[in-house]
Formats: C-alpha cells, structure tokens, sequence
C-alpha cells in the first residue's frame, strides 16, 4: 500500500501495475488512466509514483511512502 492522497494500494497483474483508490465506503476503485509497466520493481513504485503525481503533492501529501 502506498500513501499518496489518490493511491490506496497496487498489484502487478500480467503486464501493468494496477492502481487502487479507497472509496468513502471502503470499496477499492480501479485507476485505469495511469498504467505502469511491469519492468518495474516493487521497490522502484514510491519513486515513479512521486514523479508522475507530484503535481497533486501538497504540505499534508508532498511524499509517497510504502505503507506495511
């Protein structure tokens, strides 16, 4: 799982990297307009996500950080 305002959680599946969002009632949304190519590592994702949303960064969301 990865904290960013948009981003609830992330699995590869065949190809892609699917991108999740969390709902206002807790239902897991796909995000179908970013699409990561599977040549990257799960431990490259905070870095490539910080790069492609840092427009949405504000004070309170201005890091991606891999969520346990």
């Amino acid at each position: 799982m990865y904290a960013h305002r948009l981003i609830s959680s992330c699995c590869l599946l065949s190809k892609f990297w699917i991108l999740y969002l969390e709902s206002d009632i807790s239902m897991r949304v796909r995000i179908y307009d970013v699409v990561i190519p599977s040549e990257f590592k799960e431990s490259e994702l905070a870095s490539y996500l910080a790069d492609i949303f840092h427009e949405n960064a504000s004070d309170k969301n201005s890091s991606v950080e891999r969520m346990k």
